[in-house]
């Protein structure tokens, strides 16, 4: 099978230090919350890549499930790219992958879990 479209795949092993591990800014200017623990799990997560969605990825997603590789896919649409367009900020595409990294890791990395929709 041949994917001609951009492609982020993020292969996950979830360890309590996960959130610590993300954090980009220096901790002694920003104060933050504790970071929260998630559960170990191994699985991937499919970002879909710029101007993509997630239908385009639900086919390798279930291939690699059915290889014994729980994957997900980003539940995003194409069009919600459209305001990242011009420079705007990044931040409810990063939204969108938190909130499918911590869904997959409350289900103990359990693919077949539909993710509900975003809020």
């Amino acid at each position: 099978m041949r994917y001609s479209t951009p492609l982020c795949l993020l292969l996950l092993y979830i360890s309590p230090n996960y959130t610590k591990c993300l954090s980009l800014q220096n901790p002694a200017t920003v104060s933050t919350p504790p970071p929260t623990l998630l559960p170990d799990i191994k699985a991937a997560v499919i970002v879909p890549g710029f101007l993509t969605g997630a239908s385009d990825f639900q086919s390798l997603a279930s291939s690699l499930t059915s290889r014994n590789i729980p994957t997900v896919v980003v539940p995003m649409p194409n069009w919600h790219w459209l305001p990242c367009l011009g420079g705007r900020s990044m931040r409810p595409m990063l939204e969108r992958i938190d909130y499918t990294v911590r869904h997959l890791s409350a289900n103990n990395g359990d693919a077949s879990i539909p993710i509900p929709p975003y809020p």
